[in-house]
């Protein structure tokens, strides 16, 4: 078992991990987690290197809709768990903005009194 997030705002970020592998030896050009875990799918990894390349936003969504629902059916990996988070904050604290993606940076927040 092992915990997973996005390392930035891309769905290439999440796509090329669970489903670019075009092989599974060590000629490998991608090496992440599909190939770590014996999967490869030629089709998928097509779909991912078409999708990263794609400039209409519409277009390229309806690429890793398809992707995700495909991947659904055939994928490797079982997703058991979503990380979910609370933050309670009071008034006084100002500029504290949390981060979906990565860490909170807090050398920015101050406290009025």
């Amino acid at each position: 078992m092992a915990r997973w997030g996005a390392d930035y705002g891309d769905p290439d970020a999440q796509a090329k991990p669970f489903a670019h592998c075009r092989t599974t030896g060590p000629d490998a050009k991608v090496k992440q987690l599909a190939w770590r875990n014996g999967y490869a799918n030629p089709e998928f990894t097509d779909m991912v290197e078409k999708a990263a390349l794609i400039e209409d936003r519409g277009e390229r969504e309806r690429v890793y809709i398809d992707l995700q629902k495909k991947w659904q059916q055939d994928g490797v990996f079982a997703i058991l768990y979503q990380y979910s988070g609370n933050v309670g904050q009071k008034d006084k604290i100002k500029n504290f903005h949390l981060s979906a993606l990565t860490e909170t940076r807090l050398e920015y927040v101050t406290i009025e009194d």
